[in-house]
């Protein structure tokens, strides 16, 4: 199972804070292309696939005396950061047991009709019909225990799974902001590229900033 973010990752932050307040737009779409086109199951926590904002801070419903007791330790965790040295700033963290904290969690749908989350939704249904249409077939003939991958850059990777047939299915990632030359054109069927112009790029041996190219080839690569 494959996922960016779950509850436990937002909710052990101090404010569950999403990777939507912590990361840039173009660095979350090309690791929605990696995650959602990967062969393992992609997870997707609860409104991620519209790229919700609503901080996700951890919650519960105790008696009074395990409530403070939840609550005290919960804040006191978080002492050893710089950050909340301060008791005034841990007191900021919010309750667990405060009803305030469950509500703010709760998805509002109705962020979606806004033209960032509507953005954000299509292009989810984009990629996750690409996985039904051009990535699943293939996975049946993955050749079990045989993916390799080859870090190209600090922030630049391939992987390759190889298929009973002799194809492979490829990526292609360049997850950092400066573009990425490997100095020879790449070969293969392209199955998707985020962005849409990584794709000319990335046939002459360009590696675009933030992209993922999913591709098929015939033969394995050198």
């Amino acid at each position: 199972m494959n996922f960016l973010q779950n509850h436990d990752q937002v909710g052990n932050r101090a404010f569950g804070e999403r990777l939507t307040a912590l990361a840039a737009p173009d660095a979350l779409r090309a690791a929605a292309a990696v995650l959602l086109l990967a062969p393992s199951p992609p997870l997707v926590f609860m409104g991620e696939e519209y790229g919700c904002e609503q901080p996700f801070a951890f919650f519960c419903d105790f008696g009074p005396e395990l409530a403070r007791a939840v609550t005290e330790g919960r804040r006191n965790e978080f002492a050893r950061f710089e950050r909340f040295r301060s008791p005034a700033m841990r007191e900021k963290i919010p309750d667990p047991n405060a009803a305030a904290t469950f509500e703010a969690a709760r998805l509002d749908w109705d962020r979606i009709r806004s033209p960032a989350h509507a953005a954000w939704l299509a292009l989810y249904r984009e990629l996750l019909s690409v996985r039904a249409g051009r990535i699943v077939p293939l996975l049946a003939a993955l050749v079990p225990g045989a993916a390799r991958h080859e870090v190209l850059a600090e922030r630049a990777l391939r992987v390759e799974w190889p298929r009973a047939d002799g194809t492979r299915l490829a990526l292609a990632a360049n997850l950092g902001p400066e573009a990425f030359g490997t100095g020879a054109s790449a070969p293969g069927e392209i199955i998707h590229a985020l962005p849409a112009a990584a794709a000319a790029e990335w046939k002459s041996g360009n590696w675009l900033p933030w992209s993922a190219v999913w591709s098929l080839h015939a033969e394995a690569r050198a």
